[in-house]
């Protein structure tokens, strides 16, 4: 039974919550923690959660959550509101803590620049615009394909250029790009 238990939870999981779109998470092995770099960027701390499952449809109902950290013996589940790259995954002093996070692939992105209806759509990884257009979230830049943390970019070179002109919350005023 543990061996199934083991090789379940390290394949990937998928959830479908009733807001209409798919989560898929990787979980890492145990013994391993998250660090993050500011306090702000924990989302929420749950006690008493008696399982990984519980842990994980925490953070999929959660639209802000990211990231999250559950150790099996204290039964805590860290929530975060950044991206897995966006911290460091380390070893944890508990061998019976693991890190799971959101999967980003392309096709979550698929929607961007198309239109929306900011009084009722909701999409886990986009945001809907006051004029009404999917777009990046806050610190994330389009990268034509999916939407990537902002400081990957140096908004001072033309070769930017064309990912900063896809980017409904970025101006290129012809030398560099700004948010």
């Amino acid at each position: 039974m543990l061996i199934i238990t083991i090789a379940f939870l390290q394949s990937f999981i998928s959830i479908t919550n009733q807001q209409q779109y798919q989560v898929e998470f990787k979980l890492t092995s145990f013994g391993l923690k998250f660090q993050y770099p500011n306090i702000s960027d924990l989302y929420s701390v749950q006690s008493n959660v008696f399982s990984i499952i519980h842990c994980v449809m925490t953070c999929s109902v959660a639209q802000e959550c990211q990231t999250f950290e559950y150790d099996i013996s204290s039964n805590v589940c860290h929530l975060f509101s950044i991206w897995s790259y966006q911290g460091t995954i380390v070893a944890s002093t508990s061998s019976t803590s693991l890190v799971g996070y959101v999967k980003q692939t392309i096709g979550l992105y698929s929607l961007y620049g198309k239109s929306c209806n900011s009084s009722r759509d909701i999409n886990r990884y986009l945001l809907c615009t006051s004029g009404n257009l999917w777009s990046c979230r806050a610190q994330l830049v389009y990268n034509g394909s999916a939407c990537q943390s902002d400081v990957a970019y140096s908004y001072t070179t033309a070769s930017y250029q064309q990912e900063c002109l896809q980017n409904q919350t970025m101006v290129w005023n012809g030398t560099s790009c700004s948010p």
